[in-house]
């Protein structure tokens, strides 16, 4: 039986941003009205870290799916994470996520008349939305999806994870990094403060009360083939909850790379069938709240149209755009400043592969939010097929697909429409991997782009040819890490083994053609970078060692000629990390971005 398939389809989906002007953080939403009057809602409490990332796409997704079948479905960010306000390193983490599926439940139930509300979440969005129901949040009913029953297990799993992807990465010349605060944890390039990690030591699922227990429903989903945790289920029994157990099926394969993510059509499927068979609800405005619900009730927060956010000593504001492209609406976060002169340029972040628009690490959310505080207006942009643009993600399966020259237009368009709205008609591009290669060809074409930072770019020119040097380069660099270790957990897969052992069998034929393809490499670098000093266009190229362009560089000999490019400035970044996922190797990209960006709007007033 299927579990799942790749995200896919033609992506258009009827979710509309809303803000929670929550304190302190502002809460992004997406809600997803159903499609006929109902009186259940639901809300969708995303997991921890590297997994909201990849099965972002599958949740909006499943959440189209709810309204379809006739329930109100908000997909939130909690508080210090996606598109939320707030820091992971800000105080009170746990009560701001708790207060987030509350204050969301709330807004849900008196928005649309719901006088039922079910909290879906998965891993860390699960343990929280029990605890808001703990606290007598206006939350009836859960299923909850790969849930363990205490903080310090969610804990010792996210630092095995952590472990394995560093372990992809060794570099014997790395110095040694400085270490993180005290009792600071790092998830695979995310953020666990001291006071965060204490607080989940401290949760323990079965030590909560469950006001109502009689009157709610729970589906316990486990994770391909591992039951859910038998004491949490016993507690909730013990409770008097009504309980269903199930395998849930397809998480492994939901929880790929975004551009490899499946959606759990097995879970969708049952959740929406659980639903139905739940009690009906009562006609929307007969339920009153209960206990201390009924004691702290209070008005549902107000829907926003936008965020406003304090970034040190200034304001900025935050805003969905809805681009209509094309045909297809692409989604947008500007940050614009408050109170202080915009700057001559308008920044636009591209994704970092099928990553959405929060950038790798959230890394893009941290740079538009700083720079918009100094003045520069910077948008924040899901591709097609991307986070919430419409369009086909599963294409993004062949890797040819981040490379095709329509995504280059579909982005001098994108720059077109903010010149419309008003924003500066001056661009900085900046992009991570294939966002490094549009913001590259953008600039080499587009007269309105006048810088352009590209984090790990491939090539400036995409080809078969290219596409088979890459991914036999990175197979083998797996292989040497890992071995075959990486082949079971799924990080390479046996046909990618076959096809680079298949092309080391060198051939004199195949050796000359190497050398033409070097030669050939070399003169589509000069001319690239020669375009870029002719057009005026600041350039900030910043790799990783051992990525393949750096050796283009060093064997091409630019690397030797950099003065032949006084718009260029060439870094590396210290660490065989593709994703800079260490937080001080996130420290040294920003800060070479900020100069990047100081560098731009400098040549930006000389033009002036």
């Amino acid at each position: 039986m299927s579990t799942g398939r790749a995200v896919g389809g033609i992506g258009a989906s009827n979710g509309r941003p809303v803000y929670l002007p929550l304190e302190p953080d502002p809460v992004l939403g997406f809600i997803h009205p159903a499609r006929a009057a109902t009186s259940t809602g639901v809300i969708m409490c995303p997991p921890f870290g590297w997994e909201d990332v990849c099965s972002y796409r599958a949740r909006r997704t499943w959440a189209d799916a709810l309204a379809q079948a006739g329930y109100h479905a908000l997909r939130i960010d909690f508080p210090g994470s996606g598109d939320s306000g707030g820091s992971p390193r800000d105080p009170g983490r746990l009560e701001a996520w708790t207060e987030a599926a509350s204050q969301s439940a709330r807004w849900l139930r008196a928005s649309y008349g719901c006088s039922r509300i079910v909290a879906i979440g998965i891993g860390l969005g699960a343990m929280v939305s029990l605890r808001a129901a703990s606290e007598d949040g206006p939350i009836d009913d859960l299923i909850m999806w790969a849930v363990p029953a205490k903080g310090r297990v969610l804990l010792r799993q996210l630092r095995a994870f952590g472990a394995m992807t560093a372990a992809q990465f060794p570099d014997p010349r790395a110095a040694p990094e400085p270490p993180l605060p005290d009792g600071f944890l790092e998830v695979s390039g995310f953020l666990v403060s001291s006071e965060t990690v204490a607080a989940l030591e401290k949760l323990d699922l079965t030590k909560l009360e469950l006001p109502r227990a009689s009157e709610r429903r729970i589906l316990l989903l486990g994770q391909d083939g591992l039951a859910p945790d038998p004491t949490l289920q016993a507690r909730l029994e013990e409770l008097g909850a009504h309980v269903d157990v199930e395998e849930g099926p397809g998480y492994s394969a939901l929880m790929q790379a975004p551009e490899r993510a499946h959606e759990p059509t097995t879970v969708v499927r049952r959740s929406i069938s659980w639903l139905a068979d739940g009690p009906s609800a009562s006609p929307p405005g007969l339920t009153a709240p209960h206990g201390r619900e009924a004691k702290r009730h209070t008005p549902r927060p107000p829907e926003r149209p936008e965020a406003v956010l304090s970034v040190g000593d200034a304001r900025i504001s935050e805003t969905v755009l809805n681009l209509r492209v094309g045909g297809v609406n692409l989604v947008s976060v500007l940050s614009a400043p408050l109170g202080v002169d915009t700057a001559g340029v308008c920044v636009v972040l591209l994704n970092a592969g099928a990553v959405r628009r929060i950038g790798p690490n959230r890394a893009w959310v941290d740079a538009a939010r700083r720079w918009a505080a100094r003045g520069v207006p910077t948008v924040r942009l899901d591709l097609d097929g991307i986070g919430d643009s419409d369009g086909d993600s599963g294409a993004y399966a062949e890797e040819s697909a981040f490379h095709a020259e329509a995504l280059i237009e579909r982005i001098r368009a994108v720059l077109g429409d903010l010149e419309a709205r008003g924003l500066p008609s001056r661009f900085v591009l900046a992009g991570h991997c294939s966002g490094a290669y549009w913001a590259a060809r953008a600039a080499l074409t587009d007269d309105r782009v006048v810088a352009a930072l590209m984090i790990n770019l491939e090539t400036f020119l995409w080809d078969d040819a290219v596409a088979a040097e890459r991914s036999a380069r990175r197979t083998l660099t797996l292989l040497r890490r890992g071995g075959l270790e990486w082949v079971r957990r799924g990080l390479v897969t046996r046909e990618r083994v076959i096809r680079v052992a298949r092309s080391l069998r060198p051939r004199r034929g195949q050796i000359r053609a190497s050398r033409a393809f070097q030669r050939s490499r070399t003169s589509e670098l000069d001319e690239a970078l020669n375009r870029l000093r002719d057009r005026d266009v600041e350039s900030l190229i910043l790799l990783s060692r051992g990525e393949a362009l750096h050796d283009d560089f060093v064997r091409g000999g630019q690397a030797a000629q950099l003065e032949r490019w006084p718009n260029l400035v060439l870094e590396s970044i210290p660490s065989r990390d593709h994703t800079f996922r260490r937080i001080w190797l996130q420290g040294f990209v920003h800060a070479s971005l900020d100069r990047a960006l100081e560098r731009a709007l400098e040549r930006a007033r000389a033009t002036t």
